[in-house]
């Protein structure tokens, strides 16, 4: 029996990229596959690239955020299998058909490769930045708090994700950290493959590449919520409590650093933030003065 796949792309004024996003779905030796983008109301013109496109699912309305957009996505997703690629990025060639072989062993939860990171030169061609390898699995707890688990080049069988409720919507940056993480607790068994499956492009206004103050307080209020939500529940294991020690003491380093070189005041930021987090969690032991 051949899987389908539904690939969701959240997108906000991504007429810029969201053309080879598109072709690189088109591309893939492989079918059936459904394309789902979950626009959040563009004015850019992305609108107009995506009608030239009839096969894709459309939905554009005002959403509360990528996660708020990713879980309309999912309800709307018919595959058996499920991709999340963003607006500005794209899949590596012919990934589609080995991934999906791996899928016909029902005992296979999801699949991760590896993630190239690239930008674009001047002339058109593309320069490999870095690439990232999947996590394996004896580790994947630690890696989704305190490292990157590059989302976006696993693909994942839909009833598993609405089997742990789909992406939480208070994150704004950590909702796929989050995700990934309660999949681990729940025993997620996947398969880490040496091969590209993702290619992140690199660029000045790119979320996942972004570093500022502004981007690393959202980061900063993500993980408060993520250490209120683990480390206060009783179920959380002892061993895994230190990852989060690790990873705000990591965030709260490189946003007091972002500060000082933007030339921001860091006690001024204390007091922004004191009216809306618990100041007794252990994270604010880590900002230095």
């Amino acid at each position: 029996m051949t899987l389908k796949i539904s690939v969701i792309t959240p997108s906000l004024n991504s007429a810029k990229y969201i053309e080879v996003a598109i072709q690189s779905v088109l591309s893939q030796n492989y079918f059936p596959v459904e394309h789902i983008v979950v626009d959040g109301g563009s004015i850019d013109g992305t609108l107009g690239i995506l009608a030239r496109y009839p096969h894709i699912k459309v939905m554009s309305e005002p959403d509360q955020g990528m996660y708020d957009a990713l879980n309309k996505g999912l309800r709307l997703a018919q595959g058996e299998i499920i991709g999340f690629l963003n607006a500005d990025d794209l899949y590596a060639s012919n990934v589609f058909k080995p991934v999906m072989e791996y899928f016909h062993n029902e005992d296979v939860d999801a699949v991760s490769g590896k993630a190239r990171i690239f930008e674009e030169e001047k002339d058109g061609s593309s320069k490999t930045v870095l690439e990232l390898s999947p996590s394996h699995p004896d580790k994947l707890v630690e890696i989704a708090i305190t490292g990157s688990t590059i989302f976006n080049a696993w693909f994942y069988r839909r009833s598993i994700i609405h089997q742990v409720g789909g992406f939480d919507q208070r994150y704004k940056i950590s909702g796929d950290a989050d995700l990934i993480l309660r999949l681990a607790l729940m025993g997620i068994n996947y398969l880490a493959i040496d091969s590209v499956h993702y290619l992140y492009r690199q660029h000045k206004d790119s979320l996942t590449f972004q570093v500022n103050s502004d981007k690393l307080l959202k980061t900063f209020k993500d993980h408060s919520l993520f250490i209120k939500k683990y480390i206060s529940s009783a179920e959380t294991p002892h061993d895994m409590k230190a990852f989060f020690n690790v990873l705000h003491a990591n965030t709260c380093s490189a946003l007091s650093s972002q500060y000082r070189s933007e030339g921001k005041d860091l006690r001024s930021f204390l007091w922004k933030v004191r009216a809306s987090f618990d100041i007794s969690l252990p994270i604010f032991k880590y900002l230095a003065f």
